[in-house]
Formats: structure tokens, sequence, C-alpha cells
């Protein structure tokens, strides 16, 4: 079977599989390592335990109870009770390449992303790299973790400064272009694989689809 075709068996399991996820228990990060990304200090610790229920829809969640990320430089990422998570803030051409939201070691973090997307206190930058961190603190790898932050970054949400006038014209002009196809996303983790950037390249490179950071 040539590479198209598995990607395309892949897809076509990918898209037929529901992920059910009824809770799941944080705890101190699995993995310090070190940190590139903030002040010395690892990757953080999760604070609580996630707890979830189904909405009517089938596709949202509602958290139960008070959860925490707190970064490795200090810094408090809460996601509160009552919050709505759906995985919408991670591109869905890569669930297929590494996973849904809902499923493997980077679930934790994107419930934390999702709502710091939906709420917009933060830079949408130090979001993103809270994603990073967060999947490092859950023990991702780097390799996969390098990939979902290139999703993010280049395809994911964005907005203007918090605190700055957000009319729909402003908002429309931060927001990203497109979806990535899946090719594209093969794409990006192939060259992740294969290259080992920093952060910074991400963010930066023209070498890759999606949108280069300001």
């Amino acid at each position: 079977m040539n590479g198209r075709a598995q990607r395309l068996k892949w897809s076509a399991i990918c898209q037929a599989t529901i992920v059910v996820v009824a809770s799941v228990t944080l705890a101190a990060c699995k993995s310090p390592g070190v940190n590139r990304v903030s002040a010395p200090g690892g990757w953080g610790k999760y604070v609580g335990t996630i707890r979830t229920e189904w909405q009517p829809d089938g596709r949202d969640m509602r958290l139960l109870e008070d959860v925490h990320y707190i970064a490795g430089d200090g810094r408090n990422w809460p996601a509160l009770k009552g919050s709505t998570i759906n995985g919408a803030s991670i591109p869905k051409a890569f669930w297929c390449t590494v996973g849904g939201p809902y499923e493997g070691a980077y679930r934790e973090a994107s419930v934390f992303h999702d709502i710091a997307c939906d709420e917009k206190k933060a830079r949408w930058q130090d979001v993103h790299r809270m994603f990073y961190t967060g999947m490092r603190c859950s023990g991702v790898s780097e390799s996969k973790s390098k990939v979902m932050y290139t999703a993010v970054y280049r395809f994911g949400p964005r907005w203007p400064e918090p605190g700055t006038a957000r009319s729909s014209a402003r908002m429309a002009a931060f927001l990203p272009a497109r979806q990535p196809t899946e090719a594209e996303a093969h794409a990006v983790e192939e060259w992740v694989e294969r290259r080992n950037p920093s952060l910074e390249e991400i963010e930066r490179t023209t070498a890759i689809p999606g949108a280069p950071g300001p």
C-alpha cells in the first residue's frame, strides 16, 4: 500500500472513530524536562481533576469543577467550572495525524487551550505557547508537541491584543485564512520530524503551510 493510500485508509478510520472521555485525572507533570519556553521551573503542573459531562448536542462537554495549569513561569491558566470544551481550537486535519483532542497524553493541554482561545483574555501567542508547555507537562514527546504547536500557531485562532477594540472587521483580520488539509497536516508532521525546529522557527518559517507569526 503506497503512502497516499495509507493516509486515506487512516483518514477513514479516524473520521469513523468516536472518542468518549468521562473524566481525566490530573497530577504533577510526568516529565519536567528542560524548559526552553519559560523561566526555570520545568514544564509546570496541573492542579485538580478534570471532570466533565456531555452536553445535549453530543459534541460539547462542560467542566464540573475548577482546575488549573500552573506553567513553568508561574502563570496560572484556569479552567473554571461551567466552561465548555469541544476541541475546536485544534485544526481537525491534525486529529487524524496525532489523535483527537480527547485522546492521548495531550488531552489535558487541549482543555486549557480550548478555554483560553474561547475567553481571549491572554495574547493568542501566549495561549498557543501554553498549549505546547502543557503538552510537555503531560509527557507528550517533543516531536509530537511541536507538530501540535505548529497546527495551532499557524492554523489556529488569533485575536487582537487583550484590551483593544474588537470590531467584527478587526476580529476577522486575525482569523486564520483557512483550515489545513490532511495532506498539509502530514507535510507539517514530516517537516517537524525531519528538522526538529525550534518554536521560533515554527512561528517564522515560510517552508511549511499556514500563516507565520507577525
